[in-house]
């Protein structure tokens, strides 16, 4: 664990401007075309080298062909890190049906909301997770707040159409400190907090200076409600083609019990116990119960380093364990549930809603596993467990540096699974393989494979089984990186 550090006046500053910017009014809750698989979780804790670097490739997007160009830029300063690229989009061929637009334009899509024009921010980014003072600004990629019990790798970029400027911070002054989570600075709508204390953190003994009490709040202002339909029972859109529901906020909140039972130079161990709610703004009350262990083992520096996280879960009702987790941006329009009802499609936050209670407790479990070797190959995998149905949701990623002129990076998910069957079923899963081969340093040509939620062709006609259907697409290019 990282010695804790003063932070200075001009981060505090920055942290007290980010939390009382100004609230803006709640918005249609908005749907992507096109649904993409995340990067590796946490990515933003690792440390980034120095980098410019640039692709031009062709790709399908929304069923048409585009020319994808964009220049990344990554440059550290000390603790500071920062983020930039430019990405343009060309569309050049339509492959779908026909519409009034040229051929050769810009994706308006891209640039038709405010928080599009950040896009030109990918990060900015002080110190590491774990640190006493952590900031990031810009692209959220794997964000969890305490244990992971209800905000857990959270990642505010999956949507095509829509790029939101997040925000984390940490703040750990010792005997007390806290956390700030919002998914989007231009609109404020999902946003949260964990405040903690170490009650005993002036005694001698380690585990009794380690005793963590903490409490948590996550709100969705803008939570999905029901789909506003015509007299035909067809979904209703605004003028920029995003589905119009009520909004009925939603907020889930806990508190929390953290105790380091074994620390030495090579492990940590450290069971916790978490206790939380949902409040559906509708009289109802659901809560869980989340038993669980870290375990840290980094027995040779950053030759080998794994983190491992085991969690049983007790919960009733409409309550959902890590509420906002990695899917959760298509989740708000269309949740398939796997131990509540109604099912179909639906807004998440309508279908706990809607749910009736249930008077029996159902219990799950959950493990996360990371490893990383000499810091460049990273493989990780999230695996949910529902003992009832014995179905769940799974989630891999495998990142390589690198080696003899190759490098792959790999993800797969797939979540509301209802047996471990469903695992090899395409349908629903969200999935990339990516290959890179080096032709001459620092030149390199790229083919991804990419399936892809798209907009189901039935999606807004009454009675259609879900608003994504998944699809398979390719793309290819040519790029160069050059590290200094």
């Amino acid at each position: 664990m990282n010695r804790r550090r003063r932070p200075s006046s001009l981060i505090l500053a920055i942290l007290g401007l980010a939390a009382v910017v100004g609230w803006s009014p709640a918005r249609a809750a908005g749907v992507a075309t096109t649904v993409r698989p995340p990067a590796a979780p946490d990515s933003e804790d690792k440390q980034r080298p120095n980098r410019i670097a640039g692709e031009l490739g062709f790709a399908r997007i929304d069923g048409d062909l585009f020319t994808t160009t964009v220049l990344y830029g990554d440059f550290r300063f000390g603790d500071a890190a920062l983020g930039v690229q430019l990405p343009l989009r060309l569309r050049i061929f339509d492959l779908g049906p026909k519409d009034d637009r040229s051929d050769f334009e810009i994706r308006h899509q891209d640039w038709d909301e405010t928080g599009d024009w950040t896009r030109f921010l990918r990060f900015f980014q002080w110190g590491k997770p774990g640190e006493a003072l952590y900031l990031r600004v810009g692209e959220l990629t794997g964000a969890s707040l305490g244990h992971g019990t209800i905000v857990d790798q959270y990642y505010n970029s999956l949507l095509t159409n829509h790029w939101q400027p997040g925000l984390r911070a940490d703040l750990d002054l010792g005997i007390a400190g806290g956390q700030l989570f919002v998914s989007d600075l231009t609109a404020l709508d999902i946003l949260g907090g964990r405040a903690f204390v170490r009650p005993f953190d002036r005694f001698k003994a380690p585990i009794l200076r380690s005793v963590t009490l903490g409490a948590t709040v996550v709100a969705d202002a803008s939570a999905a409600g029901a789909h506003f339909t015509d007299a035909s029972g067809q979904v209703q859109l605004d003028d920029m083609e995003r589905i119009v529901t009520e909004i009925d906020p939603l907020v889930v909140y806990g508190v929390d019990l953290g105790v380091e039972i074994f620390r030495n130079r090579f492990m940590e161990i450290v069971p916790y116990l978490d206790w939380n709610f949902l409040a559906n703004g509708r009289g109802r009350l659901d809560g869980g119960l989340h038993l669980g262990l870290f375990l840290h083992v980094h027995p040779t520096g950053s030759l080998l380093d794994w983190l491992l996280k085991y969690e049983m879960r007790v919960y009733r009702g409409a309550y959902i364990p890590a509420y906002f987790n990695t899917l959760y941006e298509v989740e708000r329009l269309d949740f398939r549930p796997d131990s509540i009802a109604p099912s179909g499609r639906a807004p998440k936050g309508e279908t706990v809603r809607s749910v009736l209670r249930d008077p029996l407790s159902t219990t799950g479990h959950y493990l996360f596993a990371d490893l990383s070797v000499l810091d460049r190959i990273r493989v990780a995998a999230v695996v949910e467990v529902l003992e009832e149905t014995a179905g769940g949701a799974v989630a891999f990623w495998v990142q390589t540096p690198w080696l003899a002129g190759l490098r792959a990076d790999a993800f797969y998910t797939k979540r509301n699974m209802r047996s471990p069957l469903d695992l090899f079923e395409a349908d629903r899963a969200l999935a990339i393989l990516s290959m890179k081969y080096l032709v001459l340093d620092p030149l390199y040509v790229f083919v991804n494979y990419e399936r892809q939620w798209y907009l189901a062709a039935d999606a807004w006609k009454p009675g259609a089984d879900s608003i994504y259907e998944t699809v398979n697409d390719f793309s290819l290019g040519a790029g160069f990186e050059k590290r200094f």
